[in-house]
Formats: structure tokens, C-alpha cells, sequence
């Protein structure tokens, strides 16, 4: 489900494609080269975009949270037990 996130949200987005693309130009010129855990660290708008699609579109479905006591909100009660 993340990979797809990711990839929807990429080919949605010609422009940060393009920014993508030039970092991975940038740090693999050679794409026959392997890709190690060094050259992953120098991708930080790779990492941003991944971690800003995460934050947009969450893949988690549901909130986890519950409320362990009775609450109230700008007003409202809200009920202990309640996501």
C-alpha cells in the first residue's frame, strides 16, 4: 500500500519527478552501480518526499488512539473509550 502511495503521488507530480531524477543522476551517474546505504543517506529530498507523502496520506487506516478518561473539547464531552 506505501509503494503505491508513493508512486501515485509521484506520477501526480512532474515536478518533484524532475527534482528526484536529478538527485538520482546526481548520486547514482552509473546506474549499473549498486546502491549501499551511503549513497541512501545523500538522498535527502528522497527522504523528504517520502516522509511528506507519509505525513499528507497516511497508510495507517483508523486513528489508534483512545481516550483513557472522560474528556471535554472546546466544549464537548467527549466519552472515555472513544477513538
Amino acid at each position: 500500500m506505501a509503494v503505491c502511495s508513493m508512486l501515485y503521488q509521484l506520477a501526480t507530480r512532474p515536478e518533484e519527478q524532475e527534482k528526484l531524477h536529478q538527485e538520482l543522476c546526481r548520486i547514482l551517474p552509473d546506474p549499473s552501480q549498486p546502491l549501499t546505504p551511503d549513497k541512501l543517506d545523500q538522498m535527502i529530498y528522497l527522504k523528504a518526499f517520502i516522509k511528506e507523502v507519509f505525513r499528507m496520506y497516511s497508510t495507517v487506516i483508523g486513528n489508534g488512539r483512545t481516550l483513557q478518561n472522560d474528556m471535554v473539547i472546546c466544549g464537548y464531552r467527549i466519552p472515555k473509550g472513544v477513538s
